[in-house]
């Protein structure tokens, strides 16, 4: 045995090799994703020593470092006291090897392995285990890669580290141990007193999440780890707030995330024993199962006390059978979760809510929501009254929506949505923040299918409840049924070519169903019912001039109905044409200051586009309205527009080799700015009158800078209507801050329904855990307010408690309300706000303080 001492340099080729084979292994740690089946790319290491010793043992070679060693690569480091690696002697042999020998050597083949592992295998085994230590990104690229044969993995058989064990990457933790044992003959991790860290993110939310597993020993055989009397919890205090102790815990790898399955649980808070818990099965993407999500309570001046309840959990297991049964696929791909709630109102009676979420793997994912109260009091909402005047009277409420989306190929996606109410003011009063911010809700199914240039769909709408919604959240007339529908649309497809890259392009839209509305019961209009056969073809011969564009182009449509008001079926012709010119001008300036290069570019793409429908063989009044199609009319558009951007792009440029900040790129557009101008030149048929029509624009202004206003955000958009002197839409609206400690935000819109509404409001966060906002909406034609609101709210690390006082002019009500939602340090998700009735859909630029 040979003995010596490593000081400065002196080490020797073979142990710089072992040594960054070592490291290595080690960054799979940080690099992989669990179950990765591939290893890193070689990457360099910068590895710390005090002592080492080289021992060959059969046909192995065995390094022991002591000590202390530190393995270092850009922003992952990890340490231990000890190390011990075993290495196969014919490989490090063969490694060190610099160029092939021309000597003669003797044919007599070696003995057989033990276990029969090619370095490929054993490469691929080092980089799994240690990907179950925890996830991070892809290995930088400012990292140089060594040459040479210095980072064969497959070279490691075993290694074993001992001693305050620490794996960190990016700064954070991600494994403590006594002692870490790898052994990729045997497939086989040992971790003793250990602390692993599993950091995930929620699919859907987005949100963080992070599984701390703590115990005596975990062991992983494959892509499993199993233990017992296992701590699991997301506190990330040094003593959890809060944890669930599982006699046996078992963990499975499932793709980029862990199933963790207990038994004979038990649930500490603050280390005292509180319950003992059903077995658990849930994925580190989803919540823990802990059965309370959320309390809150309050008193408004009209409906008086009001309290809920919100229980929540996963149903994995009962979806993954089903999940296998139907579709034939894992059952570890499902992921479902349900939330319940139950509530009292004092004068409105007891509301019962529950909600079931799911997604099988990439296959299909979907949510189902319902609700149901005995109704003792009177809406309040944006929807009281019925199509006639008449208050809505109803008094068992009810309410189930289900929305779905099935893959049924790479191209190839169906929608299906269930929307069935009791009356038409159920869905308004109670969901109004959904009803104000999402899309409408009915009864539909929509199948498309979309390939290179052309895209098709069939679709059906369906009126089951005799309730419909207008886009301005009013109610319709009626329902427009789709019985079914299709459609298939072509894009720009080359014919041929008239010269040099001069195509002529055709532009195809087909449309084909059966179409019917079905007229409320208390509707001033009637029911229509046609089939409508709709063909539109365009011709379009693109070319250039110099630096501008042109697009000349020519077009046709034909629409036939089976039936319209007079009785009989029409078709009806029209056609026209048009060109549009355009071009991009831009603009470089580039300056280096102080080790960092700046470029400023102003890009400039100016348009003109002239619209000339020609003929239009029926007026619309001789067709059935169903939508736009059925609307068309003769008209000539000419629109200007000039679409302005201003980006910056900042390099830092390397002061000398070491600089490991070099070439860091960051680009921004600090300015957007779009303008239009349309113009109607036969102005008596198309504009009353006006030959100046819709002026469009449009600024976002982002600077980046160091304004008086610290991380200004502001935007101008609206459509100026000449005709009417007056503007279409005007919103304009700024973000800045801190100043004097505070996040403000401020907006003035101004539309058809209303000719000024001014909106403000600020946040602040004091004494680091509680945040301060309050808000206000002003009607400043009507001299009324709208809105108001103030909160205040205190951020436990398991924990979230709010105060809040809310007016709303829509409900005439006032109410204060008190919100506890369990945490669970940051990987329980928030709650529904249904309980302040949507109250965010009017203070939306204050959501979040």
């Amino acid at each position: 045995m040979t003995r010596r001492r490593a000081v400065g340099g002196g080490i020797g080729a073979g142990v710089r090799r072992w040594v960054v084979s070592a490291a290595i292994l080690v960054a799979a740690a940080a690099a992989q994703q669990p179950g990765a089946v591939e290893a890193p790319p070689p990457a360099a290491w910068r590895i710390e020593y005090s002592y080492f010793e080289r021992r060959v043992e059969d046909d192995a070679t065995v390094w022991y470092v002591t000590r202390g060693v530190a393995l270092r690569r850009g922003s992952s480091q990890i340490f231990a006291r000890e190390a011990i690696i075993q290495e196969d002697v014919d490989a490090a042999r063969e490694a060190m090897r610099q160029e092939p020998s021309d000597l003669p050597r003797r044919g007599a083949p070696g003995p057989d392995r033990r276990r029969v592992a090619d370095e490929a295998e054993l490469e691929r085994r080092m980089a799994s285990f240690l990907a179950a230590t925890g996830k991070g990104p892809p290995p930088r690229a400012d990292v140089a890669a060594p040459t040479g044969r210095e980072v064969l993995v497959g070279l490691v058989r075993t290694m074993y580290l001992e001693g305050d064990v620490v794996v960190l990457h990016e700064g954070v933790e991600t494994l403590r141990a006594r002692s870490l044992f790898l052994s990729a003959v045997d497939d086989r991790m040992v971790m003793h007193d250990v602390e692993l860290r599993l950091p995930n993110r929620d699919p859907d939310t987005g949100l963080r999440r992070l599984v701390i597993l703590r115990g005596a020993r975990l062991v992983r055989q494959g892509p499993r780890i199993t233990g017992r009397d296992i701590s699991i919890t997301t506190s990330i205090a040094a003593e959890p707030h809060f944890e669930f102790v599982a006699g046996e815990v078992e963990l499975i790898e499932r793709g980029d995330e862990f199933e963790v399955r207990g038994r004979d649980n038990r649930l500490l808070v603050h280390g005292s024993k509180i319950s003992a818990l059903p077995d658990m099965d849930f994925f580190t993407s989803q919540e823990p199962p802990f059965p309370l999500k959320g309390v809150s309570g309050g008193y408004a001046n009209k409906e008086g006390a009001q309290a809920k309840v919100q229980l929540g959990g996963n149903w994995n297991q009962l979806g993954g059978s089903l999940h296998q049964a139907l579709t034939g696929d894992d059952a570890s791909e499902f992921r479902g979760k349900w939330r319940a709630s139950v509530g009292f109102n004092q004068e409105r009676g007891i509301p019962l809510e529950g909600e079931l979420d799911y997604r099988g793997g990439e296959v299909y994912r979907g949510r189902t929501r319902g609700f149901f109260l005995d109704d003792q009091g009177n809406d309040r909402g944006p929807v009281q009254l019925d199509l006639d005047n008449g208050f809505i009277r109803e008094s068992r409420r009810e309410m189930v929506r289900s929305q779905n989306r099935v893959s049924l190929g790479e191209a190839t996606t169906l929608d299906a949505e269930l929307f069935q109410v009791s009356d038409p003011a159920v869905y308004p009063e109670f969901f109004q923040g959904d009803w104000m911010e999402s899309e409408l809700p009915e009864t539909r199914m929509h199948l498309r299918h979309a390939r290179d240039n052309w895209i098709a769909t069939l679709s059906g709408r369906f009126d089951i409840n005799g309730v419909a919604y207008r886009d301005d959240r009013t109610l319709a007339q009626g329902f427009l049924e789709e019985r079914p529908y299709g459609t298939f649309d072509l894009f720009s497809q080359p014919l041929f070519d008239v010269a040099e890259r001069v195509p002529v392009l055709l532009t195809a839209s087909t449309r084909a169903g059966q179409l019917r509305f079905n007229a409320d019961r208390l509707a001033t209009t009637t029911d229509m019912e046609a089939l409508r056969l709709d063909q539109e073809l365009e011709l379009a011969v693109p070319f250039a001039v110099g630096v501008v564009t042109v697009r000349p182009f020519v077009f046709g449509r034909v629409t036939y109905y089976d039936d319209s008001p007079n009785g009989d079926d029409v078709a009806r012709w029209s056609y026209g044409g048009g060109v549009r010119a355009g071009t991009r001008l831009q603009r470089t300036w580039t300056w280096l200051d102080d080790g960092v290069e700046t470029s400023l570019r102003h890009v400039m793409n100016p348009e003109i586009a002239v619209l000339h429908r020609t003929r239009v063989s029926k007026d619309p009044a001789d067709v059935f309205q169903f939508d736009d199609i059925d609307a068309l009319d003769e008209d000539v558009t000419i629109r200007v527009g000039l679409l302005n951007r201003w980006q910056t792009h900042r390099r830092r440029v390397a002061r000398d080799s070491r600089d490991q900040g070099a070439d860091a790129v960051e680009v921004e557009e600090p300015i957007w700015l779009d303008l239009a101008q349309n113009f109607k030149p036969n102005r008596n048929r198309d504009n009353e009158g006006e030959f100046i029509g819709l002026t469009e624009y449009e600024l976002i202004l982002r600077p980046g800078l160091d304004w008086p206003l610290p991380n200004l955000r502001l935007f101008v958009e609206g459509e100026y209507d000449t005709k009417r002197h007056d503007n279409r839409t005007f919103n304009v609206g700024t973000r800045f801050g801190k100043v004097l400690g505070v996040d403000w935000s401020v907006e003035y819109r101004e539309d058809a329904l209303r000719d000024g509404v001014l909106i403000g409001g600020g946040g602040a966060t004091v004494w680091t855990r509680w945040d301060v906002a309050a808000g206000s909406s002003y009607d400043l034609d009507r001299k009324e307010t709208l809105n108001y609101f103030a909160s205040l709210s205190r951020r436990d690390l398991d924990w979230t408690m709010r105060l809040g006082l809310i007016y709303n002019n829509l409900r005439g009500e006032t109410s204060f309300f008190i919100r506890f939602e369990p945490t669970l340090g940051g990987f329980a998700s928030p709650l529904n706000r249904e309980f302040d009735r949507g109250q965010r859909s009017l203070t939306s630029s204050l959501e979040g303080y």
